[in-house]
């Protein structure tokens, strides 16, 4: 049995290395000859000059993003289906949309055809879809809720280029989420205001690129330039100078899953907060839940002395 056991265990112990692998060899660089859509909305423009001028020195994203990537591109033509048996059809699949005047180019998502009883179109109008942890669906009760996350801030310039390619009043947002399954649709209207700075945008990158030339590092924004792409080159004196180099790939994936449960843990904490002021002194039933507890006193004391450390971890 023991010599069955050993063998299950190496197969397993395997098969988890291939799948780390294969998930390693999809992390790419693509050449950027334009400026994308998605990316038109970053806040720091030396950073999509560098995504211009300086691709190849893109810092490579880590396995766990690169796993988070994946799932998104799989929930897309999920989404699609789930679309279609709802009786919508959808049209212009990947359809390239391109502002020549800005040099900024995107690939939509989907458009939605609503057809009248002959069968005839009556309206189109553009889709994104996006899938995005619980934590973050709960915050968006509408798709301006976006712009409170820097990622997703993005997804609304996204969506305004493509409303101008397709001179579209309005776009649907459809946002699953990832953790319940649960899918909302929210409306977002053409913004003119907002689409002539990011043409404005667009223009003054290809200037810089045309000049090779760079503008101004963004100023008081640390967490930007942490995460950024490019800081091991926009910041050199940020650069790594010290300490011990740690080759250790189980320590690394912990760091890696300890980075991707940070949201989890912050969303537990606010739902046990709230839940702990409205349950205070009820017991009960919820749905299937049985609700009890009991007043728990604390008595005061002096915390002595001590010494620890502080962690701070950030990729760089």
């Amino acid at each position: 049995m023991s010599e069955v056991i050993e063998k299950a265990e190496k197969i397993a112990e395997k098969m988890k290395e291939d799948f780390e692998n294969s998930i390693r060899s999809e992390i790419e660089v693509y050449p950027c000859h334009t400026n994308r859509a998605s990316s038109i909305g970053e806040l720091c423009l030396r950073k999509l000059v560098y995504m211009r001028l300086n691709y190849k020195e893109t810092a490579p994203v880590s396995s766990s993003l690169q796993k988070r990537f994946g799932e998104g591109i799989l929930q897309e033509p999920a989404i699609e289906d789930r679309l279609r048996k709802m009786g919508y059809e959808l049209i212009q699949k990947s359809q390239l949309i391109r502002i020549d005047e800005a040099n900024i180019t995107g690939t939509l998502d989907d458009c939605v055809a609503l057809s009248s009883e002959a069968g005839r179109p009556t309206e189109v109008f553009p889709i994104e879809i996006k899938a995005l942890t619980t934590f973050i669906c709960k915050k968006i009760t509408k798709a301006e809720d976006l712009n409170q996350f820097g990622f997703a801030k993005k997804y609304l310039d996204q969506g305004t280029i493509y409303m101008h390619g397709l001179n579209a009043p309005f776009m649907i947002f459809v946002i699953k989420d990832k953790d319940s399954g649960d899918i909302n649709f929210h409306h977002f209207v053409y913004d003119k205001e907002r689409a002539a700075g990011l043409i404005e945008k667009g223009k003054a990158i290809d200037k810089f690129v045309a000049k090779k030339e760079y503008p101004d590092r963004l100023i008081n924004h640390p967490d930007e330039c942490d995460r950024c792409w490019f800081n091991h080159i926009c910041l050199p004196d940020k650069q790594f100078q010290g300490g011990e180099i740690m080759i250790d790939d189980e320590l690394i994936q912990k760091i890696d899953r300890h980075q991707e449960l940070k949201d989890s843990y912050k969303e537990y904490n606010n739902l046990n907060k709230e839940l702990n002021l409205i349950l205070a002194g009820k017991t009960g039933i919820a749905g299937g839940y049985e609700l009890t507890g009991s007043w728990v006193e604390k008595g005061s004391y002096v915390v002595k002395a001590q010494k620890y450390w502080n962690k701070k971890i950030k990729r760089f």
